[in-house]
C-alpha cells in the first residue's frame, strides 16, 4: 500500500531508524516500478554516512523491511571535466581532487560494451589524464565513468565520437 523511507545515523555501538517520508505504492503493478523520494541531508557533515532502509507496508498492514543500504556523504571537492566533445582520437580527463589516490576511467558505448578500461593515479589538485588510441570507435555516443577509489565516488560523462 505504501513505502517508508527510514534514513539513520548510526554509532558503534546503536542504530536509529526513523519514519521520514512516505511513497504512495502505485496499485498492483507487473514488472518494475520506480518510486522517488528527496531526502534533505544538508544538515549533515560531510564525514557521515546515512543508512536506509525502506520500511514496504501491505493494504492489510503487514510490513517487511528492504536490505539496509550505506551512502557516503562526500565533499564537493571532487571536480572533472571531459573533453572535447565530440572528439576524434582522443579524451583529455581533467580531474581536481583534495587528495592522491586513484580513479578508474571506463568508457562505455550505447550497447553498454566497456571499450576502456583505464587506472590512474591521481595527486591532490589539478591532473589531466589522456585517453587515447580512440580512433577505431564507431560514430555515436559513450558513457565515461569516472571511479574514485580513495573516495568510492563514481561521476559521468556523455560524450560523443564523430
Amino acid at each position: 500500500d505504501n513505502f517508508n523511507l527510514q534514513p539513520g545515523l548510526f554509532s558503534s555501538k546503536t542504530a536509529s531508524f526513523s519514519r521520514y517520508e512516505t511513497a504512495n505504492a502505485g496499485g498492483e503493478t507487473h514488472g518494475e516500478t520506480m518510486y522517488s523520494i528527496n531526502d534533505d541531508i544538508s544538515q549533515l557533515s560531510k564525514k557521515d554516512v546515512i543508512y536506509y532502509r525502506v520500511k514496504l507496508i501491505d493494504i492489510d498492514g503487514q510490513f517487511t523491511y528492504s536490505n539496509v543500504v550505506n551512502v557516503k556523504v562526500i565533499d564537493d571537492a571532487i571536480d572533472a571535466t571531459v573533453y572535447p566533445s565530440p572528439f576524434s582520437n582522443y579524451l583529455n580527463l581533467v580531474y581536481t581532487t583534495e587528495v592522491e589516490g586513484q580513479i578508474n576511467i571506463k568508457v562505455i558505448d550505447m550497447n553498454g560494451r566497456m571499450v576502456v578500461d583505464k587506472t590512474a593515479d591521481v595527486l591532490a589538485g589539478k591532473n589531466v589524464i589522456t585517453i587515447d588510441n580512440l580512433g577505431n570507435l564507431a560514430k555515436g555516443m559513450y558513457s565515461i565513468q569516472i571511479f574514485d577509489i580513495e573516495s568510492n565516488v563514481k561521476t559521468y560523462f556523455k560524450v560523443t565520437k564523430d
